[in-house]
């Protein structure tokens, strides 16, 4: 089944399926995302981080190599 396929199905369905089918989806992106958000607490609290003497580019670097 490809994609155009399960677009036709989708537009088959009745609004409220649709609607839930949709808020599925979009849920779905949304937790994939969560798995790189807290990289963003990570870089704010070496940034905004009053006791490190480490300079933003150590910061980074230490980032990388924890995370990817």
């Amino acid at each position: 089944m490809g994609i155009n396929d399960i677009i036709d199905e989708a537009l088959a369905l009745n609004p409220d399926d649709r609607y839930i089918l949709i808020d599925t989806l979009v849920s779905s992106l949304s937790k994939s995302n969560d798995n790189l958000s807290h990289l963003d607490i990570e870089v704010e609290k070496g940034l905004n981080s009053k006791l490190s003497q480490k300079s933003h580019k150590t910061i980074f670097e230490d980032l990388k190599s924890k995370y990817v």
